[in-house]
């Protein structure tokens, strides 16, 4: 079985257009999550490190080791679709949070990050 067959069978977008767009909402989710953590007190700068424990149990864990895993340590476009498409269902439920504690309505809602959440679910649907 082929790759690109492999990749359809799981839903993930496999076109050059998708792909770029599914990369362009992920660039959009790594900057936004970066702005929303308050690395003050992170003795790693927002890099998740699974040897110390703090890291486990900091209420950004699960943040910092998206981020780790999506941050330029191995680059979206060498990447399956597959796998991208793993971590956009990751990064719209994370944002999704975010959006739940500023109390928007996402149907209602222009800002950026609301526009943003649409794109995202829109075309996760498509995709499954």
């Amino acid at each position: 079985m082929t790759m690109q067959h492999r990749e359809r069978q799981t839903g993930a977008p496999d076109s050059s257009d998708s792909r770029e767009k599914l990369i362009q909402l992920l660039e959009f989710a790594r900057e936004h999550t970066r702005g929303q953590m308050e690395l003050e007190e992170c003795p790693h700068g927002g890099w998740f490190a699974t040897e110390d424990v703090k890291c486990w149990a900091c209420d950004a864990s699960s943040e910092c080791a998206w981020l780790l895993h999506n941050d330029g340590v191995n680059p979206w476009h060498a990447r399956s679709s597959t796998d991208l498409m793993l971590a956009l269902k990751h990064a719209v439920g994370s944002i999704d949070l975010h959006i739940r504690k500023l109390e928007h309505n996402v149907q209602n809602c222009r800002c950026e990050v609301c526009d943003w959440m649409r794109s995202a679910r829109q075309f996760a649907k498509q995709g499954n």
